[in-house]
């Protein structure tokens, strides 16, 4: 009859080889009952009940060995894997440690230390183990995919990417680290260099959710639009939770900026998104208000005036004894826009750090009467504070382009040129409108002076446009090249934060089809606001974008003396430029189609007279903007109090 330890062992060793783990589980049991001083036993043993998934005993087992042998890196590093497997990280990180310092050059034990920071909610303390481990064992591309994510998780995408590169370059066709890549690239604003681990990820897995969801993203942002929404519905249709909410937002947020979108595709999307919202019961004011209206501003762009500038204009020429106004925005006091005059009666209310419900708690505080939304899709997360219906009357203003599909919108707050009255059936809110533009504008900060024409001055025709790469969608350039081919002695001139590269890349084959020299458009990267300004010196006249229109690079343009060529499309996104244009009395610049917006446009570039119309236009545009509806924001801010006392039933 078996009766030593070695027996127990030799049965319990014989048992493992026959995959019976119940048996020598007992095996080893008996062994350490008649030999517990043995530190390999209680190792044996701890890892046998770890195979039968008995963790708490594998657990007292690997515990038994270390304080047998705390000089030997094996126990520590088991004990440290077993702890993890009990869902007990931060319990496993210090024999982990302690097992990577008695083994400074065993990869794994520096691994599974890693792996235990990561899992104990401590990425950053986790990425020196990582990197540690990667180093001794180069070639293990789960090494380097697991440092990557951590990378990706604590110091930020541009100190992930190598990592994830070399994952990638290692593991080959595992979609794992293509994802992860691909979606490290497109966090680091690279949705270019994305595009490749990404296709390679859905060439693999066509249904990966994660990969379908991220592949839109990518795609949008270099303006590759259509698919990008193909993408996103494919995500959607798949069911999974982790990608089903943001990729019904992120279609929510693109889908006016697709010419194959219709105004039904769109309010449908829109819907489907808000869909997801809380909801909170109407409320309705006790009575109609007798004094000055209490109107509220929310928007998470305070801080940036070039896009805050038709906001001041009407917030600085409210009439203060017909509007109060309260401020709430996603930013402190003094982070206002210095374009920004407080007038003593205005209220200011921070909501950073607040999640949705509280700051409409804080909305609701301030007992408003009317409740304006200027954060539109630009912060779709932040609609949320609407659904709560925190005022008894809601509006969209200023930043949207289509109908919100939010049913607690009340009212939206467009003109005649945006929206024609039988359009208003794929709105939910009712649409009110003012005369001449909804986007009038005052510029208070400090801005280049204007230039003269380049074109005036012996240089080749410049067209140009400014817009970012996400509205410089197929149909655009398809336009700008026809317009380049039928103006065959002008440039391009392009400046956005996209990188040259992949510009370039999209305008390629439409270059190529058009036998358009490629060395005629100029790609100009980003930079500081005022130097940006300062490229409308170099450009004779402005192309819009379609169908999402510019809006902000619109008024800035104009500002700058270059006028905008633009045309009034089927939707309220490729009719903004035609707003502002109209009321600055430049109708000659508003094509009534594409056909018309390109012939325009090569027109003016290669006819001597109008190039000459076109320069002294520039030398006097600024004039022209002041002594037009456009900027005349006393008048504008008049009209805007007229429709709030309307939409509160005072008027």
């Amino acid at each position: 009859m078996t009766d030593t330890p070695i027996d127990y062992a030799q049965l319990g060793q014989e048992l493992i080889e026959q995959r019976k783990w119940h048996e020598a589980a007992s095996a080893f049991e008996q062994a350490v009952a008649t030999a517990p001083h043995m530190v390999e036993l209680w190792n044996n043993l701890g890892a046998v009940r770890e195979e039968i998934e008995d963790f708490a005993g594998a657990r007292d087992g690997f515990a038994r060995a270390v304080a047998l042998e705390p000089a030997s890196a094996a126990p520590y590093l088991n004990l440290g894997s077993v702890l993890m497997r009990l869902d007990a990280p931060q319990d496993a990180v210090p024999h982990l440690r302690t097992a990577a310092s008695l083994a400074p050059d065993f990869a794994f034990a520096w691994r599974e230390l890693g792996r235990a920071l990561e899992l104990a909610g401590r990425p950053a303390h986790a990425a020196p183990a990582l990197r540690r481990a990667v180093e001794l064992e180069p070639e293990d591309g789960d090494g380097h995919l697991r440092l990557g994510c951590v990378l990706l998780e604590s110091a930020g995408a541009k100190d992930a990417i190598p990592a994830l590169q070399r994952a990638d370059e290692l593991l080959q066709d595992d979609t794992r680290a293509k994802l992860a890549l691909g979606h490290a690239l497109l966090e680091d604003s690279q949705p270019a260099a994305a595009l490749a681990p990404l296709e390679a990820c859905i060439a693999l897995d066509p249904n990966n959710p994660i990969g379908l969801h991220d592949l839109g993203k990518a795609r949008a942002e270099i303006g590759d639009i259509e698919p990008a929404l193909a993408h996103l519905r494919a995500a959607i249709a798949s069911g999974d939770p982790n990608v089903v909410e943001p990729s019904t937002q992120t279609l929510a947020v693109l889908a006016p900026g697709s010419l194959d979108e219709t105004a039904e595709s769109v309010l449908e999307a829109r819907r489907n998104w808000a869909a997801g919202l809380p909801t909170a019961p109407r409320r309705e004011p006790p009575t109609i208000p007798t004094d000055a209206l209490r109107i509220g501003y929310v928007s998470s762009f305070f801080q940036h005036a070039n896009w805050m500038k038709p906001v001041w204009s009407l917030v600085h020429a409210h009439d203060r004894d017909r509007v109060e106004v309260h401020l709430f925005g996603d930013n402190a006091a003094d982070e206002l826009d210095a374009d920004y005059r407080p007038h003593r009666t205005d209220r200011f209310h921070d909501l950073r750090g607040l999640d949705n419900e509280a700051a409409a708690e804080l909305v609701r505080a301030a007992d408003l009467d009317l409740l304006i939304d200027l954060n539109g899709y630009s912060r779709p997360d932040r609609l949320g504070i609407l659904s709560h219906r925190p005022a008894p009357r809601i509006a969209e203003w200023f930043n949207m382009y289509a109908t919100s599909g939010l049913e607690c919108v009340d009212f939206l707050i467009g003109d005649d040129a945006v929206l024609s009255p039988d359009e208003e059936e794929h709105y939910v809110e009712t649409v009110v409108r003012v005369p001449g533009s909804y986007l009038t504008f005052r510029v208070e900060h400090p801005t280049p002076d204007v230039t003269t024409s380049p074109c005036a001055s012996g240089e080749p025709f410049t067209f140009g446009c400014l817009a970012s790469q996400y509205k410089l969608c197929d149909a655009v350039l398809e336009a700008w090249c026809r317009i380049l081919a039928g103006a065959p002695e002008s440039r391009l001139l392009l400046r956005n934060r996209a990188d040259e590269a992949s510009i370039r890349a999209r305008f390629a084959p439409f270059c190529e089809r058009h036998g358009i020299d490629v060395r005629r458009i100029e790609i100009r990267p980003g930079t500081d606001h005022f130097a940006f300004l300062g490229t409308y010196g170099e450009i004779d006249l402005a192309l819009d974008p379609f169908p999402y229109n510019g809006g902000t690079t619109t008024t800035e343009a104009l500002w700058q003396g270059v006028p905008v060529m633009c045309y009034r499309g089927d939707r309220w996104a490729s009719r903004t430029s035609a707003s502002i244009l109209l009321a600055a009395g430049l109708d000659e610049f508003v094509a009534a189609d594409r056909e018309e917006y390109v012939s325009r446009a090569i027109a003016i570039a290669t006819e001597s007279a109008r190039r000459d119309e076109l320069a002294g236009l520039r030398s006097g545009m600024r004039e022209r903007l002041e002594n037009s509806p456009v900027c005349d924001t006393d008048g504008f801010a008049r009209n805007m109090e007229s429709l709030f006392e309307q939409m509160c039933c005072k008027a």
